[in-house]
């Protein structure tokens, strides 16, 4: 069964945010089974680091719980956040709208996710790999019930990142990943995606950027599974973990 074939694409679209159509395609690329267990979940789920612009959490539709975690250290916009997602959901008793620091979690779900919040949180200037790897490993163990998942969707570095950089971008220090440097002891599967697909043209371009979107994710759509290149770069990382 195809779990995307029963989520429409106004879901998906609130759901992954900019560029959607990469985010989804490679989240929908984890092992069937596996991605069958995950989307059909019952339990408490939690998502970290969403905001006005995506909700990750709202796919997993047969959860009993669903806490959209929302945090920045400007509380001007964190208050935006918070005042638009509470009105956005006020009628769905399903999801609850909290604030969460990725490094003071309390309480333990069935179900993890978050979508490029390890960038951000660990940063290339104030921060080592080894940090990351160890923020994810507590989060495994203090936050995950047994036998629950992590997933974590990054980004990794496309073909054109350096030529980006030339022109300012990647300017706030966001980390990007190599796919081996995610990988741990709890690992269950990964999914590489993408020479392009991160570039997120449209947070710059409104509608313009949009059409780039779709066309970088075609060609990558088209191209990155049969092209050798892939063994180098892969612009979107999906990563699962579970706690056994």
């Amino acid at each position: 069964m195809n779990s995307k074939k029963f989520i429409s694409n106004r879901i998906l679209k609130e759901a992954f945010g900019w560029s959607w159509k990469a985010w989804s395609h490679s989240f929908f690329k984890i092992e069937k089974g596996l991605l069958k267990k995950l989307i059909n979940d019952n339990g408490n789920i939690l998502e970290i680091g969403c905001s006005n612009n995506s909700q990750l959490g709202i796919i997993f539709k047969n959860a009993r719980l669903i806490e959209l975690g929302y945090f920045s250290k400007d509380k001007e916009y964190q208050l935006f956040i918070e005042k638009s997602l509470k009105n956005k959901y006020k009628n769905n008793k399903k999801i609850k709208i909290v604030e969460c620091d990725f490094k003071k979690l309390n309480g333990k779900y069935s179900t993890i996710v978050m979508k490029s919040v390890l960038g951000g949180i660990y940063r290339t200037n104030n921060s080592k790999i080894k940090e990351v790897k160890e923020g994810i490993k507590q989060i495994i163990k203090n936050n995950l019930l047994e036998g629950g998942y992590l997933i974590t969707l990054d980004n990794g570095y496309g073909c054109l990142f350096d030529f980006t950089k030339k022109f300012g971008a990647r300017a706030n220090k966001w980390r990007f990943f190599e796919p081996d440097s995610l990988k741990n002891e709890f690992l269950v599967d990964q999914v590489k995606f993408g020479f392009f697909s991160n570039l997120s043209f449209q947070s710059r371009l409104p509608i313009i950027g949009e059409i780039l979107d779709l066309i970088t994710f075609y060609l990558d759509k088209l191209f990155y599974s049969f092209s050798p290149l892939q063994k180098y770069f892969s612009s979107i990382i999906v990563t699962v973990y579970k706690r056994d």
